[in-house]
């Protein structure tokens, strides 16, 4: 049998992340996977090496002979993303493959208006979404009422605790340099906000891609404590978490959060706006703390909090990882991924 997989692109974004981790579990589960991507990136070896067939198509509509022929064969049919929808309106309902459309993005939808979204619909199995709040978007914008919610899993990668009592209590931020969506702004007024002493008890780390705004990178030279330090590769984040007392994800739009999860994982205390789509698998206070949105007053007090209760917020961060275990780990993605077909 055979799971055809359609994705925009085989970067190490998101979403096509999950999707390769969704294709290895097929595989484990003993499904021959083709996968159709849109342009070319560094995951294709990745596919290759598990055995795939893997296919770049740049114009997915011209050569829809290609694809259509896979899907003559294949039981179920991943489309992967919400901006594939041109794709899903070509898909012809006679193919035996269960087609899954899989949402993963929480921003507008005006590209797609009621009409266009009921024609990428008709005749599909399964949309399902990567996380309660975006079931929540895509019910409001489209009146959508059969929906799966399909979270992503990810694999277990700890190290040790790397902190020594004593130390300064580290706050960590992970995530691309973009206050429109991350939100590093809102973490620099946090610590603005913070009593002196409090500074002087804590270092705050900012991790990502790109460059700080001008009036968060004045901030940021002005206190000692606030760390920026870059891009750091995949392989070397356990370190960070290892060394690191609370993760804080300060998002103004995040369909799940990796981060988040890997701070649970990872025993962490997380901070986490309610744009999150994480939130939702959270009980606020039991196994994290939840602000609103833009509010970098109340995550300034959620800070101060945890720098001047530091036995209390390791016991919370032991307990986030419950989280993990229920939802997150690859074994719950996998049996998730077998009940699609």
């Amino acid at each position: 049998d055979t799971v055809v997989l359609f994705t925009h692109a085989l970067n190490t974004s998101g979403a096509n992340v999950v999707l390769l981790r969704a294709a290895l579990l097929y595989r484990e589960i003993g499904y021959n996977v083709v996968l159709f991507s849109r342009d070319d990136g560094e995951l294709r070896d990745r596919y290759l090496e598990a055995g795939m067939d893997v296919y770049i198509v740049t114009d997915l509509l011209s050569q829809s002979e290609v694809w259509k022929k896979a899907l003559s064969t294949a039981v179920l049919a991943i489309v992967n993303t919400f901006w594939f929808y041109y794709l899903l309106q070509e898909m012809d309902e006679e193919y035996k493959a269960k087609a899954v459309w899989w949402i993963h993005e929480t921003f507008p939808y005006s590209a797609v208006n009621r009409i266009q979204f009921e024609t990428c619909v008709r005749g599909l199995k399964t949309v399902a979404v990567v996380s309660p709040k975006v079931d929540k978007i895509t019910r409001k914008e489209y009146g959508l009422d059969e929906m799966i919610v399909l979270p992503w899993g990810i694999p277990e990668r700890r190290q040790s605790s790397q902190m020594i009592r004593g130390d300064k209590i580290v706050f960590s931020m992970i995530g691309s340099l973009n206050n429109e969506i991350k939100g590093q702004d809102i973490f620099l007024k946090a610590i603005q906000c913070l009593p002196e002493t409090d500074r002087e008890k804590s270092e705050f780390w900012i991790i990502g891609a790109g460059d700080l705004g001008d009036d968060e990178a004045e901030i940021a030279d002005k206190y000692e404590c606030i760390k920026v330090l870059g891009f750091i590769e995949q392989e070397k984040i356990p370190s960070i978490y290892a060394r690191s007392n609370v993760i804080v994800c300060a998002s103004r739009q995040e369909a799940l959060s990796v981060v988040v999860v890997e701070a649970f994982m990872n025993e962490k205390l997380a901070i986490v706006s309610d744009a999150a789509g994480i939130v939702d698998y959270m009980v606020p206070g039991e196994d994290g703390f939840i602000f609103p949105s833009g509010d970098h007053n109340k995550l300034a007090d959620y800070m101060h909090w945890a720098i001047n209760h530091r036995d209390e917020a390791s016991r919370i961060g032991r307990r986030s990882r419950r989280v993990y275990d229920k939802n997150f780990t690859l074994q719950v993605f996998k049996e998730k991924l077998e009940r699609l077909i």
